[in-house]
């Protein structure tokens, strides 16, 4: 069977980000297709079942879908979450392989943030914000549960902390350093 170029693209992301929603799947697909095609929801799911019949590595759990066999980590899935807020759902780059712990997933922006390198890490103690190296130009975002921004104290100049809220949407709090 020959794929299309939204499928191809589909199976390229789940090889990138190795498990995601499949919301999250369905706004990157239609975002990077549109003006040229309006690809609905129920579309995104056609194509998800037509992947599966044909290659044993696309999995679909519920709302989850995998490349392989894979249990969803929601770390990951709120670092999507964030990517797809920060670039209005239009990455240009984005990437969960070879990444060492405690980040979780790098991506590039659009638009007006257009080659601004971003990284999503995990946070289990504010101290490792002060043992992680950022290359020139990027910008860490911290992802936690357990921790808040009161409790966390002032962060370095290029760093941020993404505040989960009820609606699913995330606050951001970023350094009151002033650039030198």
């Amino acid at each position: 069977m020959l794929l299309s170029k939204p499928q191809k693209y589909m199976l390229d992301t789940l090889k990138k980000l190795k498990c995601l929603r499949a919301s999250q799947l369905h706004v990157l697909t239609r975002n990077t297709f549109q003006p040229q095609m309006d690809i609905a929801p129920h579309h995104t799911e056609i194509m998800l079942r037509q992947l599966r019949t044909i290659t044993s590595v696309v999995r679909i759990k519920e709302d989850i879908v995998s490349y392989g066999e894979r249990s969803p980590d929601a770390r990951l899935l709120e670092a999507i979450d964030v990517m797809l807020e920060l670039t209005e759902s239009k990455p240009s780059h984005f990437s969960c392989q070879g990444i060492l712990s405690p980040c979780l997933l790098y991506f590039t922006g659009s638009n007006e943030l257009e080659g601004t390198l971003f990284s999503v890490a995990w946070l289990e103690t504010p101290m490792q914000i002060v043992t992680i190296s950022r290359m020139k130009g990027e910008r860490i975002i911290w992802l936690s549960n357990t921790i808040t921004p009161e409790t966390l104290g002032a962060l370095p100049q290029h760093h941020f902390f993404a505040q989960l809220q009820n609606d699913d949407s995330h606050r951001y709090f970023g350094s009151t350093e002033l650039k030198k």
